[in-house]
């Protein structure tokens, strides 16, 4: 993101994205060299593969296969975003206003396994796509609630799986890089 979020509407998106990119996890998922993991390179290099979902999207375009090829170069990724219900209101002494309510959050990888990337469509099977990539997302999940556990980083008060992970690739197109395996999530934050 160009513009540094602030305020109660966009700043709980930038805490989210930063507690992506200072997750160790997160910076071995989108391929930070490993003498960079951990220190401000590799938080800045991960830091660059989040995006604003239905906005900083990279390279979206309308159509389905030209999206998935023009945004191969950007994966693996996050993209982080709004959800329905954002509220606020005044905490019961009336001293103070909390905030809360959900963010979106969605990871995007290429089909592989532990061998590595796959050479064409069908050199890795779902099942080991799906294992491998939910792999890396728990131990992303995890260090993200460990840090929040730990505080100075977004309140995160829970999560929820909204779809199962899936492998998504253009039938007619046998291009390794347009293989890709997808989990999205709901952030539950508050300030309180």
């Amino acid at each position: 993101m160009a513009v540094t979020p602030t305020g109660m509407f966009s700043a709980p998106i930038g805490s989210l994205a930063t507690l992506l990119s200072v997750c160790e996890a997160f910076q071995t998922f989108v391929g930070v060299a490993a003498p960079d993991i951990g220190q401000a390179a590799g938080i800045a290099e991960a830091l660059a593969k989040v995006h604003l979902y239905q906005f900083d999207e990279p390279a979206k375009v309308d159509d389905d296969a030209t999206d998935r090829i023009n945004r191969q170069a950007y994966r693996p990724m996050a993209l982080v975003g709004y959800e329905d219900g954002l509220s606020g209101g005044p905490e019961d002494s009336g001293s103070y206003w909390h905030k809360s309510g959900p963010l979106f959050l969605m990871f995007e990888g290429l089909a592989r396994n532990d061998t590595g990337p796959q050479t064409d469509v069908n050199t890795v099977t779902t099942d080991d796509a799906v294992v491998y990539f939910m792999n890396h997302i728990g131990a992303i999940i995890e260090e993200c609630e460990a840090k929040v556990i730990s505080g100075g980083y977004l309140n995160i008060s829970g999560w929820t799986m909204k779809n199962n992970p899936g492998r998504m690739h253009a039938d007619d197109v046998a291009v390794a890089e347009l293989d890709i395996v997808t989990v999205t999530f709901q952030i539950d934050r508050s300030d309180m």
